[in-house]
């Protein structure tokens, strides 16, 4: 038996899948839920649903009877510190799995690791960098939690005939930089993913609280890869990219839905540039996608002080430039 991460109070759904000696039909039931009771046989796969009430131990214990026969099951259901109390966990979409041990979605095309991302509300951007505005997403979605890789690029490259970025031997794990929009937005469409738009992007790296930064509104030197760590800017390094580090090695780099490097180590592709005339509250913006390409977050080339999750970088394609996947929660 398994089971998804949860929050307190949300239901969950558990995977049960019978074994041993088939002897007729089994009643299975979470203690202290009566509704949750089905019927099953030996080797049929069904769900049972469970709630974790406020004061209970994050584990459930499904009880399998026949007769007079009783057996019983705990399951232990980690909790996914992404979520939020209230947020039913979703079903994962087609091509995406869950990975029950470690407690999150899984692209199978390419192996991003996915994080799920509720509805919610924020002020997007700040005097200096893009006029605040109020913005509400009515739908959640996935985001990947590291920045694609050179790895899952190379692997996209051999797959589909096309040249690899001109990259050194080695370095898998570093994120795939150096690529255009274009190139990013090809990957995403080889993997059935796409890129995140500018507002779900930077709801992403501050959440509703509208933190300044991934991990909140002070700077915080030395959480994220920036020039700050290095000693002479990128630019007068005789190997720039020897400033770059593997995805996901920065742990305090962590915004507040569990996404790494939102800050640091490379600015990031969206898919659309966000529309500066839209007024009022806006729903699920969209900008235009032919427009100027906009990476956001801040990289290796910006200090401490200089990766806000606001800002923004308009350019046709950079060293320090690479980009992380999303997805709807369904298909179609």
């Amino acid at each position: 038996m398994t089971a998804p991460p949860a929050v307190l109070g949300a239901a969950v759904p558990i995977a049960c899948t019978l074994t041993g000696d088939d002897v007729g039909p089994v009643k299975l039931q979470v203690a202290g839920d009566e509704q949750t009771t089905t019927t099953a046989r030996v080797g049929q796969r069904i769900e049972l649903w469970g709630r974790l009430e406020p004061g209970r131990t994050r584990a459930l214990t499904v009880l399998a009877t026949r007769g007079d026969a009783r057996a019983r099951a705990t399951v232990e259901v980690r909790r996914w510190a992404a979520r939020r109390d209230g947020v039913d966990w979703p079903s994962p979409p087609k091509g995406v799995r869950v990975d029950v041990a470690d407690g999150e979605y899984v692209n199978e095309k390419d192996g991003s690791v996915l994080l799920f991302v509720p509805p919610g509300r924020f002020s997007m951007g700040i005097v200096g960098d893009l006029a605040a505005r109020n913005v509400r997403l009515s739908r959640g979605f996935f985001v990947g939690k590291l920045e694609v890789s050179r790895a899952q690029f190379r692997r996209f490259c051999t797959e589909t005939g096309r040249p690899t970025p001109p990259w050194p031997p080695g370095g898998d794990a570093l994120p795939a930089n150096d690529v255009s929009r274009d190139d990013a937005r090809d990957y995403c469409r080889w993997a059935a993913l796409r890129l995140p738009t500018e507002a779900e992007w930077e709801f992403t790296a501050r959440g509703p609280e509208n933190r300044l930064f991934p991990w909140g509104d002070d700077a915080a030197a030395g959480r994220a890869n920036t020039l700050s760590r290095h000693p002479t800017p990128p630019s007068r390094a005789p190997a720039p990219t020897t400033y770059l580090v593997p995805v996901g090695t920065c742990p305090a780099d962590l915004s507040p839905f569990g996404c790494l490097d939102m800050a640091g180590n490379v600015s990031e592709w969206v898919d659309d540039a966000f529309a500066p005339d839209m007024d009022a509250e806006h729903v699920d913006p969209r900008g235009p996608t032919t427009s100027t390409a906009v990476a956001r977050g801040g990289s290796v080339e910006h200090p401490d002080g200089k990766v806000r999750s606001t800002i923004r970088v308009t350019v046709v394609t950079n060293t320090f430039i690479g980009f992380r996947v999303a997805r709807d929660l369904v298909d179609g």
